[in-house]
């Protein structure tokens, strides 16, 4: 099952603007201002010379006409809208698992989780990863807020519920995930994994407005 994104509109990259989740694009000869849908610095994740890009159109109440979707990169596209991430894994349920009633953004013993099903006490938690590299070593960034998941995470699996861990890396090459054991991230994650947790991962694939996910090989600790 692909997942339809309507009125993707090609662009150009010009520059990453002062402010914050804004940067400029020209579209059709104009150059106008765009929406980043991510908090750090774009640069600091990709090349950014002049890329093509897929912006998708905003509702006329938002700020700026268009949202930054994904960027090419050496004739591919990465995306850049992590919000896509729990549609596209919720997608994925349907069509592979429609048995399974999912909630989205609930509540779990003061926990929030991205997905939740009652019936077997499963809890789905969803991490995007955006990387124009095909090796990802993690953790690459502060890691605080991730940290903190995996220790709610790791006392709710003594708990008895089941825990489903996805890595979505937003782009169209495939990739290998190493993560660093002796990290607090990696340590907490290798023990989570070991009692129990799944860890899925997946790459994403733009073919015109249509969105795919494709298994990757799983994680590898270093």
């Amino acid at each position: 099952m692909a997942y339809i994104v309507n009125n993707l509109i090609k662009g150009v990259f010009i520059k990453e603007a002062k402010t914050r989740f804004l940067c400029e694009v020209k579209v059709n000869n104009e150059i106008v201002l765009c929406y980043v849908p991510i908090s750090c610095k774009l640069s600091n994740l990709i090349e950014l010379k002049e890329n093509e890009v897929l912006l998708s159109l905003n509702n006329k109440n938002a700020k700026t006409k268009y949202t930054l979707f994904a960027i090419k990169h050496n004739k591919t596209y990465i995306m850049v809208n992590t919000g896509i991430a729990n549609r596209l894994i919720y997608n994925y349920y349907l069509e592979n698992k429609p048995e399974i009633e999912l909630k989205s953004e609930c509540f779990v013993e003061n926990y929030k989780c991205d997905f939740y099903n009652e019936e077997d006490n499963l809890i789905i938690e969803v991490k995007s990863i955006i990387s124009m590299n095909t090796i990802i070593t993690l953790p690459n960034m502060n890691t605080q807020r991730a940290v903190e998941q995996l220790k709610k995470i790791k006392h709710l699996i003594r708990k008895g519920y089941k825990i489903e861990y996805y890595f979505l890396v937003l782009s169209e090459k495939p990739t290998n995930i190493f993560i660093e054991r002796k990290s607090v991230y990696g340590k907490l994650l290798y023990e989570c994994m070991k009692k129990g947790m799944n860890i899925i991962c997946f790459h994403t694939s733009v073919i015109g407005n249509q969105l795919y996910l494709s298994k990757e090989q799983g994680i590898t600790f270093v």
